[in-house]
Parts: C-alpha cells; structure tokens; sequence
C-alpha cells in the first residue's frame, strides 16, 4: 500500500511514466528503451496493492526510473510535492 496522503501523488506519478512512454514511441525511441520504461510503470501500482506500507519503496523505485530516464524526473519531483 502507499500512505493514503500520498495516493494521488502516486497515481499521478505513474500517470506522468506513461504520458512520458507516450512521447518516446511518436518520437520513435527504440522499442527495448520503451519496453523498460513501460516494465518500470507496470511495477509501480503492484507496490500500491501490497498490504504493508510501501510508499518509500515506490520513492525509491521511482527515483531510479528519473534516474535511468532522465526525462520522468519530474515525475520523481511531483511525487515529493
């Protein structure tokens, strides 16, 4: 689960990974770059399903996807609003 204060950020954030995955294939980005991004935002919302707190690991996880893809930062930076 994420800490319920920080469900819409959450959503958002993933909703940012995907607008982003979006751009990549109209700017025609490889298909296996497109593919990581696309496994990384598949993860996120099994981490808000689980029963234990998993906000910080859905931080975590989401500062390595700004990391790998420079260009979801700012997901990472709407998350921690």
């Amino acid at each position: 689960m994420i800490d319920p204060k920080k469900l819409s950020a959450a959503i958002r954030a993933i909703q940012d990974i995907i607008i982003q995955a979006r751009l990549m294939a109209y700017q025609q980005e490889s298909f296996e770059k497109l593919a990581v991004l696309l496994d990384h935002a598949e993860y996120l919302p099994g981490l808000m399903l689980e029963e234990d707190d998993r906000t910080q690991n859905f931080a975590d996880y989401l500062a390595q996807i700004g990391r790998q893809f420079p260009k979801c930062q700012y997901a990472v930076e709407r998350f921690h609003e």
